[in-house]
């Protein structure tokens, strides 16, 4: 496959990704490092509120690959659905 189209696939891949965290307040940062053999080369770091970053126990440094930043945003789409529904469930019962 050309290069060229993987670069492009990974480029639509994380501005979609980054458009998601945006709209949860959160900011998608890739780290800086240029030297393609070093540690973080090409990884990601997810900023919250205060500018907090957010932990990944997968890897130490708090930095993701573009597959683990959708598996995050996956899990938080989880954990947002069960606090809904125990918020849904809480109102029905003081009703």
């Amino acid at each position: 496959m050309d290069p060229r189209i993987l670069i492009t696939v990974d480029k639509v891949k994380e501005n979609r990704l980054r458009r998601i965290l945006a709209r949860r307040g959160y900011r998608l940062e890739k780290n800086r490092i240029r030297d393609r053999y070093a540690d973080g080369y090409g990884l990601y770091e997810i900023w919250g509120e205060g500018n907090v970053a957010e932990s990944c126990s997968t890897r130490p440094g708090d930095r993701f690959t573009l597959n683990e930043v959708e598996a995050w945003i996956e899990q938080d789409n989880l954990e947002r659905d069960r606090a809904a529904k125990a918020n849904r469930k809480k109102k029905s019962r003081t009703r």
